[in-house]
């Protein structure tokens, strides 16, 4: 399957915290946030242009579970997003491209359209996000 560059691949979430239940979409990567900001284990579902179902388990302590275990997630060139003017043009520019992979192997084509992006583990992911969130 070759990676379009479309809102078609945007993906969509569903996030179990405690006992609440909310769908969301976005960057792959911002879905680790709620866990960053709460005390409670965060499990975060995809919804829709993977295959197979992507679920990780996410604390502010760190990971808990994935599965696939390989899946790993796609972060973009730093400088586009830096590049980003309007907060309105941040979906488009940058978050339909942030996604999860079940395997770097799945994760190929996507990342010979962006050779200066970055594919993570969650592991390494959610340190990162870790990281932005104790910059001061």
């Amino acid at each position: 399957m070759r990676w379009q560059q479309d809102a078609s691949h945007h993906l969509a979430f569903e996030l179990r915290v405690g006992d609440r239940t909310m769908h969301t979409a976005g960057c792959a990567p911002d879905q680790f946030w709620i866990a960053l900001f709460t005390e409670e284990a965060v499990e975060i579902r995809t919804l829709s242009q993977t295959a197979p179902p992507i679920k990780v388990i996410v604390t502010n302590a760190g990971v808990k579970f994935v599965e696939p275990i390989e899946t790993v997630v796609g972060l973009i060139n730093p400088m586009a997003i830096q590049a980003v003017d309007r907060i309105e043009e941040f979906d488009q520019t940058v978050c339909i491209y942030q996604t999860f992979f079940a395997s770097a192997a799945a994760g190929g084509s996507w990342k010979r359209q962006h050779p200066q992006g970055r594919l993570l583990t969650i592991h390494a992911a959610r340190r990162d996000a870790g990281r932005v969130r104790h910059v001061s």
